[in-house]
């Protein structure tokens, strides 16, 4: 059998920057569903600007449940 986080991987491959071109869109991740209410599953994090329009935001990519995190922006800390 497949291991369905490969395949959710590869998912987000193919769409990351269709989801990333959506404003106020921070980033997208891979990850599992039963820590954000859902089944023990993979699923699709967005991390999604405190301003920005949730409803932009597919519920499911590909059949891979999608959630969002709201959050301000990311930024590289200094080593």
């Amino acid at each position: 059998m497949r291991d369905p986080y490969k395949t959710a991987s590869e998912v987000l491959e193919r769409n990351k920057q269709n989801i990333m071109n959506i404003s106020g869109v921070h980033g997208i991740g891979v990850g599992r569903g039963s820590d954000y209410g859902g089944e023990d599953k993979p699923c699709f994090v967005v991390y999604l600007d405190t301003n920005a329009d949730q409803s932009v935001i597919p519920k499911e990519i590909e059949n891979i449940p999608v959630h969002i995190e709201i959050t301000s922006p990311f930024r590289a800390l200094d080593e």
